[in-house]
C-alpha cells in the first residue's frame, strides 16, 4: 500500500510498505530513504514522532498500519529530541560527521534550544542544562550563545565557562562582567577576551597583566593608564613583541622595552622610534630573530655587513631588503643561498654575470642556472657542475649544451628524467639513448614510443639496467628471453615482468639468485611450491626471509638453509628455531673436524687450543 507522509519541510512523500508493517518500520524506511543526513549526523538522538495529523495521538511503534490508519492515507511526521543523556552523546558526535565549524554550530543550536520532554511531549531548554551547554562548548566555543539567559548570568556555571574558553566571557551576562573574578579566568585563559571586559576592569593592573601574559596583543584593550605602565608594557613585548604597536608612545624609545620587543618578534622594529630604528643593536638583534626585519631598518644599516650577514642567515630571502652593493657581494649572497636558495633571484644584475660567482652558486644548487645570464647557460663548466648536482639544471643550459653528450649524460646519471630537456636530435641517437639508459634506467622513460618497442634497444638496455624493465612496452614484459636478461643483471625486476613470467621457475630462481627480495614478487603458485622454494633456499639462503610463514615453519626447508648459513636461523618460525639449533649446532661441529685432507687432527688440535683460551664462547 502507498502511504503519504508529510515530512518536516511540509512536503508530501509517498512510500511503498505492507500493510502489516509496524509504524517502526514506516519510520525506518522514511528516515533511510528520505532523511539519510538527519539519521547520519543525529544518530541515537533523533527519532521521528509519526501522528495522523498535527494535534492528533502520537502512533505507537509497536502498531501496525492497518490497525491504525484505516481509511486515512496520510501520516505526518514531528521530529523529536530525547533525553538530555542522548544530547549529550549527540553533541560528541557531532566532530565524526560535520568537519565544518557552521554546521557543528547550527546542529547545537537546534539541540539546544529544540528538546522536548518525552513524557509529556512539551518543549523544555536543553539550553538551560549546564552539562549540556558545557559539552557542546567543548566541540564548538560558540555553543554558549545559545545558552539560556538564567545559565549567562549564573556566576558559579560561567566561571566554569571562561575556565573552559575565555571567550566565553562575551557572553556573560552584565553583571558578571563585571566581576573580576570572572573577568581574571576568563583573560588567563584567552588574553584578548580583556576585550568584553566593561572600562572599569580594563584599567585593572592585575586583570590586564594576566591578560598580556596570556596574549601581549590583549595590550590592545587596556586602559590608557596602563599601555603606559612599564610592568604591564615590558610583560606584553616580552609575550608578543608586536604588542609595541599599541604603547604609549614614548616606551617606543626606551631602549630596554624595544630590544626585548624585537628579541620576541623582529616585526617589532617597524614600531620602535627612528633613534633606535637607527641603533645596530636594536637591528641585529631585530634581524637575528627574523631576517626580514631588515625592511624596517634604515637604509645605512641595510648596508651594514654585520647586520645583513646575520638577516641572510636567518632568512635567505631577507637578500631582498640590502642595498644594492651588498646584493652584488658574492659571500653575502652565497651565504643567503645557502639558507634559501631563492636568495639569488635577488643578486644584482653583475653577479649574475660572474662566472666566478655562478660555478659557486650551481654548486650549491643546479637550480641556480635559471637565474645566470644566456653567456653563463652557455658555459660549459658552469651547466656541467649544475647538472651534476641537479640534472634537472640541464632544463636551462643552452641548446648547444642540451646537445653535447657529455652534459647531458651527466644530467642522466643524476636524474634519469633529466633526458626529457636533451636535444631532439640526441633522442633519437640509439646508441646515445642506449648509454643514457645505462647510466640511469629511470631515463628509459624518455625515450621514443618507437624505441620503447624497439626489441634488441630493450635487450640491450636491461643487460645494462635491469630495471629499465619498468618502461618497456607490455610485450617486450612478456618476452622470456628480455625478462630473464633484466632479472639476471637486477633480480628485483622481476616485479616489471608480465604476470605469466613470475610463474616461470627459471626466471624467477634467476632474479632470487641476483636478490633474496625478488621472491616477493614471484607468482602465488610459485611461492605456495615447496619445491620451488627449497630451490630458491639453496640458490640464495636469504630468500628465506621472503618465504609465507608455512615454509618458515617447514623444518626441511630452514634446515637447508641454516646448513649454508647460520644466521638464517633468524628468519625460522620460533617453535622451529630451538630445534634446528641443536641440529645446525651438530653440524657444523662435524664440518669443523675435518680439515682438507680428510682427517681430524687439525680440528683436534684446534679443539684442545680453545680449551686453553677460556673464551666463552669456544667453550660454549
Amino acid at each position: 500500500m502507498k502511504i503519504k507522509i508529510i515530512n518536516l519541510g511540509g512536503s508530501t512523500i509517498e512510500i511503498d510498505v505492507d500493510e502489516d508493517s509496524t509504524i517502526k518500520e514506516l519510520k525506518e524506511a522514511y528516515a533511510i530513504k528520505y532523511d539519510k543526513e538527519v539519521k547520519k549526523i543525529e544518530g541515537v538522538i533523533d527519532e521521528f514522532i509519526f501522528q495522523l495529523a498535527q494535534g492528533e495521538k502520537i502512533l505507537n511503534d509497536d502498531t501496525t498500519l492497518k490497525e491504525v490508519l484505516k481509511d486515512k492515507v496520510t501520516i505526518t511526521v514531528v521530529r523529536r529530541l530525547q533525553p538530555i543523556t542522548d544530547c549529550l552523546r549527540a553533541i560528541n558526535k557531532l566532530n565524526q560527521y560535520l568537519l565544518s565549524p557552521i554546521e557543528r554550530l547550527n546542529q547545537m543550536q537546534i539541540i539546544l534550544s529544540k528538546e522536548i520532554d518525552i513524557e509529556n511531549d512539551t518543549p523544555i531548554l536543553a539550553s538551560s542544562n549546564k552539562e549540556i551547554v558545557l559539552t557542546a562548548m567543548k566541540q564548538n566555543e560558540e555553543a554558549l550563545a545559545y545558552a539560556s539567559l538564567e545559565l549567562k548570568a549564573d556566576k558559579e556555571f560561567m566561571l566554569i565557562a571562561v575556565q573552559l574558553n575565555g571567550y566565553a566571557l562575551e557572553h556573560a551576562s552584565d553583571e558578571l562582567k563585571n566581576n573580576s573574578e570572572i573577568v581574571l579566568a576568563a583573560v588567563r585563559k584567552y588574553g584578548e577576551a580583556l576585550q568584553y571586559a566593561p572600562e572599569r576592569l580594563r584599567g585593572n593592573k592585575e586583570i590586564v597583566t594576566a591578560a598580556v601574559k596570556e596574549n601581549g596583543l590583549a595590550l590592545a584593550y587596556a586602559s590608557p593608564v596602563l599601555k603606559a605602565n612599564r610592568y604591564v608594557v615590558l610583560e606584553a613585548v616580552k609575550q608578543n613583541g608586536v604588542a609595541l604597536y599599541f604603547v604609549s608612545e614614548k616606551f617606543c624609545n626606551y631602549k630596554y622595552i624595544v630590544l626585548e620587543a624585537v628579541k620576541q618578534n623582529g616585526f617589532a622594529l617597524e614600531y620602535a622610534s627612528e633613534e633606535l630604528k637607527n641603533k645596530n643593536e636594536i637591528v641585529l638583534a631585530a634581524v637575528q630573530q627574523n631576517g626580514f626585519a631588515l625592511e624596517y631598518a634604515p637604509e645605512e644599516l641595510q648596508n651594514d655587513r654585520e647586520i645583513v650577514f646575520a638577516a641572510v642567515i636567518e632568512d635567505g630571502e631577507a637578500i631582498q631588503f640590502a642595498s644594492e652593493e651588498l646584493k652584488g657581494k658574492k659571500e653575502i649572497v652565497l651565504t643567503a643561498m645557502k639558507q634559501n636558495i631563492y636568495a639569488i633571484e635577488h643578486a644584482s644584475d653583475e653577479l649574475k654575470n660572474n662566472s666566478e660567482f655562478f660555478l659557486a652558486a650551481v654548486q650549491l644548487n643546479g637550480y641556480a642556472l635559471e637565474h645566470a645570464s644566456d653567456e653563463l647557460k652557455n658555459n660549459s663548466e658552469i651547466v656541467l657542475a649544475a647538472v651534476q648536482q641537479n640534472g634537472y639544471a640541464l632544463d636551462n643550459a643552452s641548446p648547444v649544451l642540451k646537445a653535447n653528450r657529455y652534459v647531458v649524460l651527466e644530467a642522466v646519471q643524476q636524474n634519469g628524467l633529466a633526458l626529457q630537456f636533451a636535444s631532439p636530435e640526441l633522442k633519437v641517437d640509439k646508441e646515445f639513448m642506449l648509454a643514457a639508459v645505462q647510466k640511469n634506467g629511470a631515463a628509459l622513460q624518455c625515450v621514443s614510443e618507437d624505441l620503447k618497442a624497439d626489441t634488441d634497444f630493450i635487450l640491450e638496455a636491461v643487460q645494462q639496467n635491469g630495471l629499465a624493465l619498468r618502461w618497456a612496452t607490455e610485450d617486450l614484459k612478456a618476452d622470456r628471453e628480455i625478462v630473464l636478461a633484466a632479472v639476471q643483471q637486477n633480480g628485483l625486476a622481476l616485479e616489471y615482468a608480465a604476470p605469466e613470467l613470475t610463474k616461470n621457475r627459471e626466471i624467477v630462481l634467476a632474479a632470487v639468485q641476483k636478490d633474496e627480495s625478488a621472491l616477493r614478487y614471484a607468482s602465488e603458485v610459485l611461492k605456495a611450491d615447496k619445491e620451488f622454494i627449497l630451490d630458491a633456499v639453496k640458490q640464495n639462503v636469504d630468500a628465506l626471509m621472503y618465504a609465507s610463514d608455512v615454509f618458515k615453519a617447514d623444518k626441511e626447508i630452514v634446515l637447508a638453509a641454516v646448513q649454508q648459513n647460520g644466521l638464517a636461523l633468524g628468519s625460522a618460525s620460533k617453535e622451529l628455531k630451538s630445534g634446528i639449533i641443536n641440529e645446525s649446532t651438530l653440524e657444523g661441529l662435524k664440518r669443523s673436524s675435518i680439515n682438507p685432507t680428510g682427517d681430524t687432527a687439525s680440528a683436534s688440535s684446534s679443539n684442545s687450543k680453545a680449551k686453553q683460551s677460556n673464551n666463552p664462547k669456544l667453550n660454549i
